[in-house]
């Protein structure tokens, strides 16, 4: 069982799965993280939510 990495919630097998796309401010250097899933803290919602850095030479990238 999935569960929604923003609510928790459980997220059922017949139920869609949604992803985004985000950029980090200018100067933010993730080059060492590329291809992992990190674990990002989000102060403004006080927890932590997991994050896949991309890979440089990925198609996710590229677009």
């Amino acid at each position: 069982m999935l569960r929604c990495a923003w609510c928790m919630k459980k997220i059922g097998e017949d139920k869609p799965c949604f992803g985004l796309s985000v950029k980090f401010a200018k100067g933010v250097d993730f080059n060492e993280k590329d291809g992992k899933i990190i674990s990002l803290y989000l102060a403004s919602r006080k927890t932590s939510i997991p994050l896949i850095v991309v890979g440089n030479d990925s198609e996710a990238k590229k677009k």
